[in-house]
């Protein structure tokens, strides 16, 4: 874990009052928590939705009954980020309001005190991509959509947290990509970035999530105080072991033009 990471985290995260998450359907399979993100048709955010996004992960992190979550969108969308038209009508004021709830509701899920995993059925853009990030371990489906941080591109600064997050997982190589270009990738070129750990078929998507949450350490956050976040070891023993094979694969891919995305993914290396 970062010093930037842990400080970001902790300077966050302010009680809230509870309020019904209508945009979060939960759901129990056994032990594990699959919360879907359902604000139709892209389940893209909006600053009273993260709000209540924060609180409502603030609460499943404070629920003993809280084991393991899965994390997934509605429909044929993970989640495209800011809604446009609510961006664009932003004044100084909501926009700032827009930056806070957006820290805190990244922050809460990357504080969840338990394993946390992803199930990416679609699009996952912007501050998809963020929540996405935030997960221990990120499943993705196979299918012709596009993952990817675009914000540069725009002319946007990711918020503290984002940044925090995005500057902790993604090698330094691909966030100078990124940053540079705004590139978009499908689910198994993601693979390749780091941003996601494996691709599997749509129909089984869901249930190997929730498999894998279920068997996942109890505590993967382990940590030494309650305001630090801790290191995730499910992603970074993947991360650290397999940084030079996906350096490698990168530059196959400079060299080569093009590369077999599908056969090759970080979970087969």
């Amino acid at each position: 874990m970062t010093r930037g990471l842990r400080q970001a985290l902790a300077e966050l995260l302010t009680p809230g009052e509870s309020n019904e998450m209508t945009h979060f359907k939960v759901e129990q399979h056994g032990g594990v928590t699959l919360v879907t993100l359902d604000n139709p048709p892209y389940n893209t955010v909006h600053a009273d939705l993260m709000r209540d996004g924060a609180r409502f992960f603030a609460d499943l992190a404070s629920s003993q009954e809280t084991k393991a979550v899965v994390f997934t969108g509605a429909g044929d969308n993970y989640s495209r980020g800011m809604d446009i038209k609510v961006a664009a009508s932003l004044t100084e004021e909501t926009r700032a309001d827009t930056r806070a709830v957006l820290n805190e509701m990244m922050a809460n899920m990357h504080r969840l005190p338990c394993p946390l995993v992803s199930a990416v059925n679609g699009h996952a853009i912007g501050a998809g991509g963020i929540m996405m990030l935030t997960c221990d371990w990120v499943i993705a489906a196979e299918g012709d959509y596009k993952i990817g941080l675009p914000e540069a591109k725009a002319g946007l600064a990711f918020p503290t947290v984002p940044q925090a997050i995005i500057d902790h997982w993604l090698d330094p190589v691909w966030r100078r990509r990124l940053a540079l270009t705004s590139q978009l990738f499908g689910p198994h070129e993601a693979a390749l970035t780091g941003m996601v750990d494996e691709v599997v078929p749509a129909d089984t998507l869901v249930e190997l999530a929730i498999q894998r949450a279920r068997n996942s350490p109890r505590n993967p956050r382990s940590r030494t105080a309650s305001a630090n976040c801790g290191p995730r070891p499910m992603r970074k023993l993947m991360v650290c072991s397999l940084r030079w094979l996906r350096i490698v694969a990168l530059h196959l891919i400079d060299w080569h033009g093009s590369a077999r995305h599908d056969t090759i993914t970080r979970h087969d290396l």
